[in-house]
């Protein structure tokens, strides 16, 4: 959901590299919350059979991620969270809106393939969006802007038909849900690497400013 950017870079043989996890959002979005914001508190270790552990989207929330590219430089992202239904999310950055569709065995895009599916363990794989999605970590640590999140699941999702390397590596924090998001593919016959990294996640801070 990184419009013209994670969703556009292209490979050498002129496939897109991801069009998943963050496929839609502009880098540099408008802030919708405040970056002081405190850090996520993660919860107790989660049933590794239970996906909704490492997805905890509440209607009205939002999720902001710090965002570094080789073409676009470094911005910010905000996802705004709305579940119209208890098996369905809604993120919206402002205009384009993904839908997942959410249940314990899984999160699967309403347009096909899982964003993340049980069981939970390392060298699980199963059909993505772009490729195949294989599990290589359940036990991850990570630091990310919104603090050290432990536990966490690594994805890796590797584009169907392409031989250059491109990939997705994506890392899932229980009682957080996505915290990192990590892109490597081409773009004009030179390695292209995206990054969007968890700052907050939480209620969304009005900024109530005095008109000039």
């Amino acid at each position: 959901m990184i419009r013209d950017t994670l969703r556009d870079v292209p490979t050498s043989s002129e496939a897109r590299c991801w069009r998943g996890a963050l496929a839609g959002l502009a880098f540099g979005g408008a802030l919708a919350c405040s970056r002081g914001a405190p850090a996520p508190t993660q919860r107790a270790a989660p049933d590794l059979n239970d996906v909704s552990a490492f997805a905890p989207f509440t209607d009205g929330t939002v999720l902001s991620y710090d965002t570094e590219s080789d073409r676009a430089g470094r911005g910010v992202i905000v996802l705004q969270v709305r579940r119209p239904r208890p098996e369905l999310v809604e993120l919206d950055d402002g205009g384009h809106v993904e839908r997942i569709y959410v249940s314990e065995q899984g999160l699967r895009y309403a347009t096909g393939g899982h964003w993340l599916k049980a069981p939970l363990r390392e060298g699980a794989c199963w059909a993505g969006r772009a490729g195949q999605v294989c599990i290589t970590s359940v036990s991850e640590t990570v630091q990310v802007p919104a603090g050290e999140l432990t536990g966490c699941v690594v994805t890796i999702e590797r584009v169907e038909g392409v031989t250059d390397g491109a990939r997705t590596r994506t890392v899932f924090c229980p009682g957080v849900g996505m915290a990192l998001l990590e892109v490597e593919g081409w773009a004009e016959d030179a390695p292209v690497r995206e990054r969007a990294a968890l700052r907050y996640a939480g209620p969304r801070v009005e900024l109530n400013l005095p008109p000039p």
